[in-house]
């Protein structure tokens, strides 16, 4: 596996864990609730290049309201 894609999942295991926190369910739960709406597959991986450079937060703060955009109650 080339590394910028092991930087990748690492990077999305990183947020997921962070999200998973901050909503107060397990990162499994929310690993299965942000790829029902392509966030994970859609968003995170594909935009992986922008995204790493963002701080925690804000990180969280993105995909909490993009989350809630496609439908999810969180």
């Amino acid at each position: 596996m080339a590394q910028s894609k092991n930087d990748a999942i690492f990077f999305v295991v990183w947020l997921l864990n962070h999200v998973a926190r901050e909503w107060g369910k397990s990162t499994v739960e929310t690993y299965r609730l942000l790829e029902s709406v392509d966030i994970v597959s859609g968003y995170l991986y594909p935009s992986y290049d922008v995204l790493h450079a963002m701080g925690r937060e804000a990180l969280v703060e993105d995909v909490t309201l993009l989350a809630r955009k496609r439908g999810l109650s969180v």
